[in-house]
C-alpha cells in the first residue's frame, strides 16, 4: 500500500483497507479464501495455509476477514488492530540509510542468529525515484532457512512477533553503517584508568586520554581497515556517588642514557547511599603503582615497565541483577471531565471473553444519560465519575436477551498503556442499594474522541465484573465489584493475548450497566492503573497465567505471577535482561516463594526447573546455571527466602544445582513449574554478591633499532591477572607483541596477541606491509590483514597505485579490494579507476564491486573449519573471498561502472562534465531480483564576476526482473547490456522534449508487459538550474538572495500498473548580518548594535500527468538574532509549512540571553554562606517562547475522516549564579501547555535547582 493511496500509518494508527471483488469473482474468492481452522486441525484454502504456520490458533487474534459497507460485500486486508495474514511481514522499514549490512541479532548479547538473512534493499516500490516530498527510505529483507512460507520469517522462531503480544525472545534487526572515523570520542563521563582499548582484538595500551575532551589518542593512528573497540567505565554523577582519587610520581635521571620512574595512582568509587549497582550503573575501583626504565642511545632505544594493579568493577560487592518492579504500575486520577457520553446513533455489544459471540444492545433499550463532571471523594485522590441510570424511564419491556442498559465512556489519557498490560484495576463505588438482576461490564480499548460509529463493536475486549461473591466473578475478572457492599472496590481484570491483539490502537474504557427490571442508581468511577511486565508466559496445557505485583516494603516491590491449573501442566516463565557477569561474584540470590492459593504449601507431583542461559549464533541457548527443585525443596520455599548458588564451591542451598559454568554470562531467566495446583509464584529479585577483587600484573618493552634507511622495533606486551577473595582463585596469562621493519621505503609489521580466556595459543594476529612513497616513483602497494578469533572476524584489504606523472604522463590508475569474513556474512569489495588529470581535460573511469553471502551457505566454501582458529587458513580464505570472480549463493551483489569527463574552458570560466554510469545488482532473499540502472548527465557551469550558475541534465532509466538464483558478475554484466538494449527508447529520447513526450509512456509501459520477467520499468528526466552570487557583505543581502534553484522532473514507471508523474521545486536563499541595527548599514533601529539574518523559501509541486490535481507544498523558513550589546542576544525564527488548508505547520522559537544584575537567590545564599558577596558573582538569565501549531487530515478507516489541530506552547527561564571560581548555582522554570482540540490538554510546570562544582 503507497503513501498516496493514504494506507499508510497516520498518528502511529493504520487505516483499514478493504478490497470490493467484482459480483461474478465472490464466489470464488470466498471458496479461495477458506476458514482458519485450529492449531491442531488448519482450515482450508487461504487462511487454512497460514494457520498451519503458527503454533496457536490464529482467528482470536485475526482482522475481521468479510464485512459490509453500504450494502456491499467487502474484504478487508488492513485494520487498525489485529493480525491480517495479507500482511508481507518480511520487510522492514529502515529509514533513510543507504549503506549498511544488516542481520539478525540477539539484542542482549549482538550476536547474529544463523536462521536467518537480512539484506537491505532500495526502495523497489515507489512510483517516484525521488520524491521531494518525502525521503526515499531503504528496507531490510528478512528470510529463514527454517520457515518455507516467505511472509513470515520469525514465525517458528516467535510468532508473538505477529500478534501484538509480549515477544519470547528478543530477536531485532541491527543496521551496522559505515562512516568514517577521525576522533575516538568516549565522552568525559569516562573513568581514567577503567578504559581498556583493542586494535583488532588485541589488546593495547599505548594510548593516552584527554579527560577534557573525552577522546582517545592513540600512540599509533589505526588504519581504515583497523577495528577498535573501548571499554570504559562511567562516573554516575549523581549526588549519591563519588569517588576518592589518589596520584604520586617520581622520576630519577641517572645518566644522560639511562632514567628511571615510578607512579602510584588509585581511584575508588564510594556510594554514600547504595548498596549496590544495577544495569547502567558502574562503580569501579583501581589502584596500581607502576615503575619504568629506559635507555636511550642516538639509535638504540629502550624502555620497561613493570606494573601491579588492585582491580574491581563494583566497589559496592552487590549487583543488582533485577529487583522486580517492572509489574510495578503507576494509579492514575482521572480528571473532572474524564466522564464522556455515548453518541445517541450509537449502540455497544457485549462480547464473550473468546469474542465467539455478542449480544447486540438495543437503542430503545437505552437510558440516555449526559456525562456529569466528576466529583470531589475524600476516599480517593482525583476525581468520581458519575454514571446514573433510571430504567423507570425507559418505556420498552426488557428481558435477559434484550436487558435494559446505560453506558459511559471514561477517558484513560492513554495512561494505561494497555497495549502491554498484563491486567487492568480501576476502582468502583455504588450509592445506595442496587437491584439484584443488575450487572456491571467493563470494555476497554474504546475511543472517546470520537462518536463511535466506526467501532469495532465486536473487538471489543470486555468483562461482565460485577458478582454477588468473590467467587461469582465471570471469566478473567481477578477482583470482582460485589453488588451492594459499602465502600470502594478495587475491579481487576486479567487481560489475555488475544485481548492486547485488539488493544493496540485506543486505550479508553466503558462501563455498561444492563438490567431486566425498571431500577435506578449510581456507580462512580474513580483511580485505576495497569500491570506491565517484561516476562513471557506459557503453558503447554489449558491453564493461565496472572501477572501482578505486591508491595513488601516501603520502596520493595516483587512480581508475582498466579498459574490456574485444574490439571498436571507445565507452566513456562521466561524474561531477558541486560548480560550480567557470573565469574567475578561469589553468589548468585534468587529471591522467591512457590506454594498453593489455599493451603501454602506444594503437593508430592509439583516439581520447578530454573535456568540462566544466553542464546547462541545457531538458535540453542548456552547455560550458564540450572537448578532443580522437587516437590520436597519447593516445600522449603512456601515463604520468600534467598535460593543461593554458591558460585565457588558450585553449590545451591535449596535443590540441586545440576549446572554452572561462570564463563557463560546469562541474559535470559527461564522458571519452568510442573503443577496441577493453582500457584502462586513470587519473585523479589536476583542479584550478584560478593564482587571479588583482580589482582593484575603486567610488563610492557619497546625496543627500537635505525641504521640509515632501516628501522626496526619491537614491542612486548604480557599480563597475567587473578582473582581472590582471600585465595588465590583462577589466572590466566594474555598479552601481545608488536615488531615492525621499515626497510628501503617498504614497512612491515606483525603483531600476535593473545586474549585473557583464549582457547588457542595465538588468538589474535596481524600485518601490514606498505611502501612509504612510490617505488622508483611510479609503484605504490599495501596489504593489512587481520585475525580474530575472539569475535570469529577476518578484515583483509590491498591497494596498489600506478602514477606515471614522473614520466609526464597524467594518469594514475588505482586498484583496491577487501575482504570481512565472519561466521554468517561474507563481503566483498572492489574498487579501481583510472585518472587522466591533464589541464584542460580530465576523465576518470571507474568500476566497482561489491558482494554480499552467507559463508555457510556457498558450494565454494569461502569459510574453512578452522579459518577462524588458524592464522594462514584464514588468510587463504580471506584472498579467495577478496578475488571472488561472483558467487551464485550470494545475496547481493552489486556492479558499478562509470565514467566522468570535464573539458576546462579556461578563458570562459566554463567546464562541462558529462556523466555516464551503468549499476546492477543482483538481490537474492524472499525472491530473486535483478535491478539495473542507466544514467547520462550533463552539467554545463559557468561563472562570471561574482556570480556562479549551472544547467544540469539528466536521464535515468531502470528495471527491476525476477531472475534465476545464480550467477557472477560477468553474468550480472551480460544482464545490464541485454536490458539496456530493450530499452532503445532511452537512448533515443530527445533532452526538454522527454518532459512532454507522451510516447515515452507507452514505451515504458510496453517494456514492463515484454515478459513475465519485468517487476517494473521505468524512466526519469530532471532539469536543474542553481545560481549562487557572492556575499555583497552590505544592506543588500537582506533584499536579495544569495542562491537560487529551480527543478523540473518527470517519473514513468510501469509496474502492475503505470504511473507518470511530474514534480517541480522552487528555492530561495536569503543571508545578511549587520544591516538594520546602530552599527548596521541602514541605521533604523538604536536598541541594538548589530544583527543577522536567514530566510529560506521553498515551493514544491507534485502532479500526476493524465490528472488535473495537483500536490502542493510552500516552506518558508526564518531565523534573526539581535545583538543588543556584546553580552545581549535576542534571537526568533520561524517556519511555516503549508499543503492544504487541513495539513500545515507553523512553529517559532524566540531566545532572549543577557547577564543578570541580582536575584533573591543571592540573598538565600548569603545566610548560609556569610564571607558570600554579591558583587563577586556573575549572573545570567534567559527566557524562551516556542509556539507551534499544526493541522494534519488523516483517513483511518473507511468511514471517518478527520482533521487533528493540536497547539503547543513552552516557556522557559534559566538563570545562573556562579558564586565563585568553583561552584556556580543553577535554576530553571519550565512551563508547557500541549492541547489537541477536541481531545486532550496537558499543562506541566516545572522548577528546579541545582549547583555545578569544578575542582
Amino acid at each position: 500500500m503507497t503513501r498516496d493511496a493514504k494506507a499508510n500509518k497516520s498518528n502511529g494508527i493504520l487505516p483499514a483497507v478493504a478490497v470490493e471483488y467484482n459480483s461474478t469473482y465472490t464466489s470464488k474468492a470466498l471458496s479461495e479464501l477458506g476458514s482458519w481452522g485450529t492449531k491442531e486441525l488448519p482450515g482450508s484454502g487461504f487462511l487454512g495455509e497460514k494457520q498451519s504456520l503458527f503454533d496457536r490458533d490464529l482467528s482470536p487474534y485475526s482482522i475481521p476477514i468479510q464485512s459490509t459497507i453500504d450494502g456491499t460485500e467487502v474484504f478487508y486486508i488492513q485494520y487498525p488492530k489485529c493480525f491480517s495474514p495479507y500482511a508481507w511481514c518480511a520487510r522492514y522499514d529502515a529509514g533513510i540509510y543507504t549503506e549498511a549490512d544488516a542481520s539478525i541479532v540477539n539484542k542482549t548479547t549482538q550476536k547474529s542468529v544463523d536462521d536467518f538473512d537480512a539484506i537491505v534493499n532500495d526502495s523497489t516500490y515507489d512510483f517516484i525515484s525521488e520524491d521531494f516530498f518525502n525521503s526515499n527510505h531503504s528496507y531490510v529483507e528478512v528470510s529463514s532457512e527454517t520457515v518455507s512460507e516467505e511472509q513470515f520469517p520469525f514465525v517458528k522462531t516467535d510468532s508473538s512477533i505477529y500478534l501484538s503480544q509480549t515477544n519470547s525472545t528478543d530477536l531485532a534487526i541491527a543496521l551496522k553503517t559505515y562512516n568514517a572515523v577521525s576522533r575516538y570520542e568516549i565522552g568525559t563521563n569516562a573513568v581514567p584508568g577503567t578504559i581498556t582499548a583493542y586494535i583488532n582484538g588485541i589488546q593495547t595500551d599505548a594510548f593516552t586520554f584527554d579527560e577534557e575532551t573525552g577522546c582517545i589518542n592513540f600512540a599509533k593512528i589505526p588504519s581504515s581497515s583497523d577495528k577498535v573497540y573501548v571499554q570504559w567505565y562511567e562516573d554516575n554523577k549523581t549526588d549519591s556517588s563519588s569517588s576518592l582519587a589518589l596520584a604520586f610520581g617520581a622520576k630519577k635521571q641517572f645518566s644522560e642514557k639511562l632514567n628511571m620512574d615510578i607512579a602510584l595512582a588509585s581511584r575508588w568509587a564510594v556510594s554514600q547511599d547504595n548498596s549496590y549497582t544495577e544495569s547502567g550503573q558502574s562503580s569501579p575501583g583501581h589502584a596500581t603503582l607502576a615503575s619504568g626504565l629506559e635507555y636511550k642511545t642516538e639509535n638504540f632505544n629502550f624502555t620497561n615497565t613493570l606494573g601491579a594493579s588492585l582491580k574491581t568493577s563494583n566497589t559496592t560487592g552487590t549487583y543488582l541483577v533485577s529487583d522486580m518492579d517492572d509489574a510495578k504500575s503507576t494509579t492514575v486520577y482521572l480528571a473532572k471531565d474524564s466522564g464522556k457520553t455515548l453518541s445517541s446513533s450509537f449502540t455497544p455489544a457485549l462480547n464473550e471473553r473468546d469474542y465467539s459471540s455478542s449480544l447486540i444492545l438495543e437503542r430503545d433499550n437505552q437510558d440516555s444519560i449526559e456525562s456529569q463532571s466528576g466529583v470531589r471523594d475524600t476516599k480517593i485522590t482525583g476525581y468520581a465519575i458519575p454514571l446514573e441510570w433510571n430504567f423507570n424511564d425507559v418505556s420498552a419491556v426488557a428481558t435477559a436477551l434484550n436487558p435494559y442498559w446505560a453506558a459511559l465512556n471514561i477517558r484513560l489519557n492513554n495512561a494505561a498503556s494497555l497495549a502491554g498490560a498484563k491486567s487492568f484495576s480501576i476502582a468502583l463505588k455504588q450509592s445506595g442499594v442496587l437491584s439484584s438482576d443488575t450487572q456491571i461490564y467493563l470494555q476497554l480499548g474504546v475511543n472517546c474522541d470520537t462518536d463511535s460509529a466506526s467501532e469495532d463493536t465486536f473487538l471489543v475486549p470486555t468483562w461482565k465484573i460485577s458478582a454477588d461473591s468473590l467467587t461469582g466473578a465471570g471469566d478473567g475478572v481477578i477482583a470482582p465489584f460485589i453488588l451492594n457492599q459499602d465502600g470502594w472496590q478495587t475491579v481487576s481484570v486479567l487481560i489475555d493475548e488475544s485481548d492486547r491483539s485488539k488493544l493496540s490502537v485506543y486505550d479508553d474504557a466503558r462501563i455498561i450497566i444492563t438490567g431486566t427490571s425498571k431500577s435506578s442508581g449510581i456507580i462512580f468511577a474513580g483511580p485505576y492503573e495497569s500491570i506491565q511486565s517484561e516476562f513471557y508466559g506459557t503453558s503447554d496445557g489449558e491453564g493461565t497465567i496472572y501477572t501482578h505485583q505486591t508491595r513488601l516494603s516501603s520502596d520493595n516491590y516483587a512480581e508475582v505471577f498466579e498459574l490456574k491449573s485444574s490439571s498436571e501442566q507445565t507452566f513456562t516463565l521466561s524474561r531477558y535482561y541486560d548480560e550480567f557477569d557470573l565469574e567475578n561474584y561469589k553468589k548468585l540470590i534468587i529471591r522467591m516463594s512457590a506454594a498453593d492459593y489455599e493451603n501454602n504449601s506444594v503437593n508430592d507431583s509439583v516439581r520447578a526447573v530454573i535456568t540462566l542461559d544466553r542464546p547462541e549464533t545457531d538458535g540453542t541457548f548456552q547455560t550458564a546455571a540450572k537448578i532443580e527443585l522437587d516437590s520436597a525443596e519447593l516445600k522449603k520455599l512456601s515463604s520468600l527466602k534467598n535460593l543461593t548458588v554458591n558460585l565457588q564451591k558450585k553449590s545451591v542451598n535449596y535443590g540441586t544445582l545440576t549446572s554452572l559454568d561462570t564463563d557463560v554470562s546469562p541474559v535470559r531467566l527461564v522458571l519452568e513449574y510442573t503443577t496441577n495446583q493453582n500457584t502462586i509464584i513470587t519473585l523479589d529479585k536476583i542479584s550478584l554478591e560478593g564482587a571479588l577483587t583482580n589482582f593484575m600484573f603486567t610488563d610492557r618493552a619497546t625496543a627500537s633499532y635505525r641504521y640509515k634507511t632501516a628501522e626496526i622495533t619491537a614491542n612486548a606486551n604480557t599480563a597475567a591477572t587473578t582473582s581472590t577473595d582471600g585465595t588465590i582463585r583462577d589466572g590466566f596469562l594474555y598479552g601481545s607483541v608488536l615488531s615492525s621493519v621499515n626497510l628501503m621505503g617498504i614497512g612491515l609489521e606483525a603483531e600476535l596477541g593473545r586474549s585473557a580466556d583464549a582457547d588457542i595459543l595465538i588468538s589474535n594476529a596481524a600485518h601490514k606491509i606498505k611502501t612509504s612513497k612510490n617505488i622508483y616513483g611510479v609503484l605504490g602497494f599495501s596489504e593489512e590483514y587481520s585475525f580474530d578469533n575472539d569475535s570469529k572476524e577476518l578484515q583483509k584489504e590491498n591497494n596498489a597505485t600506478i602514477s606515471l606523472s614522473k614520466i609526464k604522463i597524467p594518469l594514475t590508475i588505482q586498484a583496491g579490494s577487501s575482504s570481512s569474513l565472519t561466521e554468517n556474512l561474507a563481503t566483498q569489495n572492489v574498487n579501481s579507476s583510472i585518472n587522466f588529470n591533464s589541464k584542460y581535460f580530465i576523465n576518470r573511469t571507474s568500476l566497482k564491486l561489491n558482494q554480499k553471502a552467507n559463508p555457510k551457505k556457498t558450494s565454494e566454501k569461502i569459510v574453512s573449519g578452522n579459518s577462524f582458529e588458524n592464522y594462514f587458513t584464514g588468510l587463504k580464505d580471506s584472498f579467495r573471498n577478496e578475488f571472488s570472480s561472483g558467487l551464485k549463493e550470494a545475496h547481493l551483489r552489486k556492479t558499478a561502472l562509470n565514467n566522468s569527463t570535464t573539458i576546462n574552458i579556461p578563458f570562459a570560466k566554463f567546464s562541462p562534465v558529462l556523466y555516464a554510469g551503468l549499476d546492477s545488482s543482483y538481490k537474492n532473499t524472499n525472491s530473486t531480483l535483478f535491478t539495473d540502472k542507466a544514467q547520462l548527465r550533463l552539467t554545463l557551469p559557468l561563472s562570471f564576476k561574482s556570480n556562479s550558475i549551472s544547467f544540469v541534465m539528466e536521464k535515468t532509466s531502470g528495471s527491476v526482473k525476477n531472475k534465476t538464483a545464480g550467477g557472477s558478475y560477468s553474468k550480472d554484466g551480460d544482464y545490464i547490456i541485454q536490458n539496456l538494449e530493450e530499452r532503445p527508447w532511452y537512448i533515443k529520447a530527445v533532452p526538454f522534449a522527454d518532459l512532454f513526450d507522451g510516447s515515452l509512456s507507452d514505451n515504458v509501459s510496453g517494456n514492463a508487459s515484454k515478459t513475465s520477467e519485468y517487476e517494473s520499468v521505468y524512466y526519469t528526466t530532471s532539469y536543474r538550474l542553481n545560481w549562487k552570487r557572492s556575499f555583497f557583505g552590505n544592506a543588500t543581502d537582506f533584499f536579495v538572495p544569495d542562491g537560487a534553484s529551480l527543478i523540473f522532473e518527470r517519473d514513468i514507471k510501469a509496474a502492475s500498473s503505470l504511473s507518470d508523474y511530474y514534480q517541480a521545486k522552487t528555492l530561495f536563499n536569503f543571508s545578511a548580518i549587520n544591516v538594520f541595527g546602530s552599527k548596521g548599514f541602514i541605521p533604523l533601529f538604536d536598541f541594538y548594535e548589530t544583527d543577522e539574518y536567514t530566510t529560506s523559501l521553498t515551493f514544491t509541486l507534485k502532479k500526476a500527468r493524465t490528472t488535473s490535481s495537483a500536490t502542493m507544498l510552500l516552506d518558508l523558513f526564518h531565523q534573526n538574532s539581535f545583538y543588543l550589546t556584546k553580552e545581549a542576544v535576542v534571537q526568533n525564527g520561524f517556519d511555516i509549512s503549508f499543503e492544504d488548508k487541513n495539513n500545515l505547520r507553523i512553529k517559532y522559537t524566540a531566545i532572549y540571553r543577557r547577564p543578570g544584575t541580582e536575584s533573591l537567590l543571592q540573598d538565600a545564599v548569603k545566610l548560609f554562606a556569610s564571607s558570600y558577596k554579591k558583587e563577586d558573582s556573575e549572573l545570567s538569565r534567559s527566557d524562551g517562547i516556542n509556539f507551534s501549531y499544526s493541522r494534519a487530515s488523516s483517513s483511518t478507516t473507511s468511514d471517518n475522516t478527520g482533521v487533528t489541530e493540536k497547539y503547543y506552547l513552552e516557556y522557559l527561564h534559566d538563570l545562573n549564579i556562579q558564586l565563585n571560581r568553583y561552584a556556580t548555582l543553577n535554576t530553571s522554570i519550565n512551563g508547557q501547555f500541549d492541547c489537541t482540540v477536541d481531545s486532550v490538554v496537558l499543562v506541566n510546570v516545572n522548577a528546579s535547582i541545582g549547583a555545578t562544582v569544578k575542582f
